[in-house]
C-alpha cells in the first residue's frame, strides 16, 4: 500500500487548515482592535473565536497526533498496538475537553 500520498495530503491539510486559523485570527485582531476601538463592549464578542481557536486547533492537534500513532506503529508494527490505542484515546479526551471547555465559555458569554 502507497501511504505516501495520503501522508502528504494530511500535511496539505493541515497547512490550510493553519493558514485558514491564522487569517480568522487576523480577522478576530482587526474586530477587536480596530473596528472596535475604544468600545470596551466590542472586546466581549468573541466574534471568530468560537470556531478559530478550540475547533480548528483541535481538529489539527487530532490530525497530528493521529500521524505519530500511525509512525509508531509502523515503527513497531504489532509491539506498540497498546501505544497507539492509548494515544487515541488520550486524543478523543481531549478533544472532548476541548469541546466541554468551549460550551462553558460560550454559555457564558452569551449570558452577558
Amino acid at each position: 500500500m502507497n501511504v505516501r500520498p495520503v501522508i502528504h495530503f494530511i500535511v496539505y491539510s493541515v497547512f490550510l487548515l493553519e493558514t485558514l486559523q491564522t487569517a480568522l485570527n487576523g480577522a478576530d485582531m482587526y474586530y477587536w482592535f480596530a473596528s472596535g476601538f475604544g468600545d470596551m463592549n466590542h472586546l466581549a464578542s468573541p466574534y471568530a473565536t468560537p470556531f478559530d481557536t478550540p475547533i480548528m486547533g483541535a481538529l489539527v492537534a487530532l490530525c497530528v497526533q493521529f500521524f505519530f500513532v500511525y509512525r509508531i506503529w509502523v515503527i513497531g508494527k504489532t509491539a506498540t498496538w497498546w501505544l497507539c490505542f492509548l494515544i487515541s484515546l488520550v486524543m478523543l479526551h481531549l478533544v472532548w475537553v476541548l469541546e466541554l471547555s468551549h460550551n462553558y465559555h460560550s454559555a457564558h458569554l452569551s449570558a452577558r
